[in-house]
């Protein structure tokens, strides 16, 4: 499963892609978080509000920083691949 954080060139991406970390070695080690910082990923997934959130090139959550519990929610529902 790959995880893109759109954004975490800003302060509230720079700490949902931290969260996300932190969660996704806990859950599984086929996990990969990747920081999105260009504009290109930016128009790519249609961000409208940073940070985003991208599992397997799909925008999953956009403009807030998720706690804990819902990352873990949204990554246990997705199949990683």
């Amino acid at each position: 499963m790959i995880v893109e954080i759109v954004g975490s060139d800003c302060e509230k991406g720079l700490v949902l892609y931290n969260k996300v970390n932190k969660v996704a070695e806990e859950i599984s080690p086929y996990i990969q978080v990747i920081k999105a910082n260009a504009e290109y990923s930016i128009n790519k997934y249609k961000v409208k509000e940073k940070p985003g959130l991208v599992i397997n090139k799909k925008l999953v959550s956009e403009g807030m920083v998720l706690n804990d519990e819902e990352i873990k929610e949204i990554l246990s529902k997705i199949k990683i691949k």
